[in-house]
């Protein structure tokens, strides 16, 4: 069932009192630019906190459930669930970005207790400095390495598990420690000189356009970078604090099929699961992956190889039909497309993304309660001039697995990749996309 209209209330509490209009999920790009220094604003898809607020609110109020988001990104549902007092798990398939949505809540850092775990870790590199036999300063690769096995120290664990010992860890005594590495592996990208172009999948060598207009001047002393990253974490997390809710959050590096989430556990979500636009949400934090030791061997090429969405083929697609007609008629419009590689790389791509909305729709029923409700913000996008109606296909999709639809916001985005990409432009000159939130509801 679907049911569209132009601005909806959710009414979830049952009362009147408790009902609420959800603001947009769209961020509001001033802030970005104010604070694209905080390594937490670069997500395309990101939440706007005003509305990531408002739907945690609307979903887990007056019960305080647990809400959950498979797909958490940066962690701005994570923050939301902080704000509103609710207990939050979050499932990144990136390890970086799980990494970052933990340092997101970790409002229990101190800048004295960074400040000596950096020391602690730079000590033997300065010692060695100040030797005869040292020739040259430490590089900021060697400092942040240094950093990674001191922190893999204090949380008691092998540098090869210390993503999921920081990211799980749901009380706040290893804050610091996350703060500090998230800072220093933000300064590390900003010294490689790297930065996106008008895709932000796309990160490529040199400083961009807009270097002029930091709040800070690079520096290319990384201990001054580090502290000044750091203080400016600490005092943007401190206008976060929100005391007792600390404790009640942990993120999953890892798919959300591998997830440790139990039969009948989930009962309110809020996510948004990669849109179907064929970007790369590897690329942009390939940096931070490499110092993090996923450099090597095939081992980022099997992290894109997972993400739903990917741009990679991974598997012998199903021969069988979707269950969905509107999406089967739309993959036989892309096979009978007369532009190069539409009835090959095209049309298997489309269909991947589908297969693994079925696989999470599947992972979903069996997680979730009888009464389970969730938020998910999508957006619709092209194949060439052939729109994708991603609502409708959701909808027909969802049905297999007792899932309803609802509609409860739509708005235009004339801004998208595809204005942005010239090529793009000359198929769809006039094509404006949309963003919808919608509301999920298991029916029995």
């Amino acid at each position: 069932m679907v049911r569209e209209s132009e601005q909806q209330e959710l009414d979830l509490a049952g009362s009147e009192s408790n009902r609420v209009l959800l603001p947009s999920p769209k961020r509001d790009a001033r802030r970005t630019r104010e604070r694209r220094y905080l390594p937490w604003e670069n997500n395309y898809a990101a939440f706007s906190p005003d509305f990531a607020e408002a739907a945690v609110k609307q979903l887990c109020m007056p019960s305080r459930v647990k809400i959950f988001d498979p797909f958490v990104g940066n962690g701005t549902t994570l923050e939301a669930a902080a704000a509103v007092g609710v207990e939050a798990y979050g499932v990144e398939l990136n390890p970086y970005s799980a990494l970052l949505s933990r340092c997101r809540v970790s409002t229990g850092a101190q800048i004295k207790s960074i400040t000596d775990i950096y020391r602690t870790a730079t000590a033997p590199l300065k010692k060695a400095r100040s030797s005869k036999t040292a020739q040259a300063l430490p590089t900021p690769s060697a400092m942040v390495e240094s950093l990674i096995r001191a922190v893999a120290t204090r949380a008691t664990c092998a540098a090869s598990d210390l993503l999921h010992t920081l990211c799980l860890r749901a009380n706040n005594d290893l804050d610091s420690e996350v703060v500090a590495l998230v800072a220093a592996l933000h300064v590390l990208k900003k010294q490689a000189a790297v930065h996106y172009r008008s895709n932000p999948a796309w990160l490529i060598q040199g400083y961009g356009p807009d270097r002029a207009e930091d709040v800070e001047p690079p520096t290319d002393d990384f201990e001054t970078a580090f502290n000044l990253q750091v203080e400016l974490m600490i005092e943007d997390l401190q206008l976060r604090s929100h005391g007792s809710a600390r404790n009640l959050i942990a993120v999953y590096p890892g798919s959300f099929q591998t997830a440790p989430i139990r039969s009948r556990q989930i009962s309110r979500f809020l996510t948004s699961p990669p849109y179907l636009n064929r970007l790369d949400y590897v690329n942009p934090t390939i940096p931070e992956l490499h110092v993090l030791g996923w450099q090597e061997g095939d081992r980022l090429n099997d992290l894109r190889s997972q993400m739903m969405g990917t741009t990679k083929m991974r598997r012998q697609l199903a021969a069988t039909q979707l269950s969905s007609l509107t999406a089967n008629k739309l993959l036989a419009a892309i096979a009978d497309h007369p532009t190069k590689a539409s009835g090959t790389y095209y049309l298997k791509f489309f269909r991947q993304y589908f297969e693994d909305t079925v696989e999470f729709f599947r992972w979903l029923r069996g997680r979730s309660t009888p009464t389970c409700k969730g938020i998910v913000v999508i957006q619709d996008s092209f194949y060439k001039e052939i729109k994708v109606p991603i609502v409708k296909i959701l909808a027909e999709l969802a049905l297999d697995f007792d899932f309803t639809v609802e509609v409860l916001l739509e708005e235009k985005r004339i801004r998208h990749m595809g204005t942005l990409s010239p090529h793009q432009r000359t198929h769809a000159p006039n094509k404006a996309l949309t963003e919808y939130t919608l509301l999920f509801s298991r029916m029995h």
